[in-house]
């Protein structure tokens, strides 16, 4: 049998026809795979710069609210060495007052011979010339004892003065020599305290009958807490002292 060339080129047509049609799909898919990959190469350029803004943005970001937490810090440190500056001053002013109360006022004598008289009782003299001013001190309380507050012209007096205070624990205001006084009431002798410390003051008198101590007084607006007799004095002059005297002496237990 013979093969006509007319054959043989329609059989390489058929059979080359089909690699063709692969070899031109082929091409457009590596036509469309390569403006793909044109198209993602452009996108990473983008991205890479859009990247690096964004790095730059957060490092300014960064930078500005490193600057913004060292002036919150720089501004409350100043806030509180204004406090404390303000405390201190505050404290100065009143290391020469002392506060009487317990006494209940009355038209028949002042408050300058209320303090000689609570001298006396204490064993402790002081004249006229030995007082600055002293005026009785508002109360904002229906039930607080009347009390006055008193300036000491000596340091020394009114040393003196608070440290005989303990002899008042048996007298009552009507003991009190030359008043004529009828009432009954306990008399007490305190330091001028400014309205911080006696916050901190009261606070820690609340703990100190949680934890059962013994003693609490102010010296010098230093507030000092005992357990027994014997012991040693703890100072508290903060809230923070506070606290960490609340971490080292928890309320015991079984109380009643």
């Amino acid at each position: 049998m013979v093969i006509k060339r007319e054959e043989i080129k329609n059989l390489l047509k058929e059979a080359i026809e089909p690699l063709e049609r692969k070899i031109d799909n082929l091409s457009n898919r590596f036509q469309e795979l390569k403006r793909l990959v044109d198209f993602v190469n452009e996108k990473y350029d983008d991205i890479l710069v859009q990247l690096k803004q964004a790095n730059e943005k957060i490092q300014r970001q960064g930078t500005s609210l490193k600057q913004m937490r060292k002036d919150l810090d720089d501004a409350t440190k100043q806030a509180h060495d204004a406090m404390n500056g303000f405390e201190n001053l505050a404290e100065y002013l009143r290391r020469d007052c002392l506060e009487i109360s317990g006494v209940p006022p009355s038209e028949n004598y002042t408050c300058n011979q209320l303090v000689m008289a609570v001298g006396q009782a204490i064993g402790v003299q002081v004249k006229e010339e030995d007082l600055s001013t002293s005026h009785p001190l508002p109360t904002f309380k229906e039930d607080a004892p009347p009390k006055i507050i008193v300036k000491f012209t000596r340091r020394d007096t009114r040393n003196s003065f608070y440290a005989n205070r303990r002899k008042l624990i048996d007298k009552k205001a009507s003991d009190l020599p030359n008043l004529g006084i009828a009432a009954e009431s306990k008399v007490y002798i305190s330091e001028s305290l400014t309205r911080y410390k006696k916050g901190l003051f009261g606070e820690v008198n609340k703990l100190r009958k949680r934890i059962r101590w013994k003693h609490i007084w102010t010296q010098n607006s230093r507030i000092y807490v005992k357990e027994s007799d014997k012991s040693a004095a703890v100072v508290i002059d903060s809230y923070e002292d506070l606290d960490e005297f609340k971490s080292r002496h928890p309320p015991r237990q079984n109380q009643s």
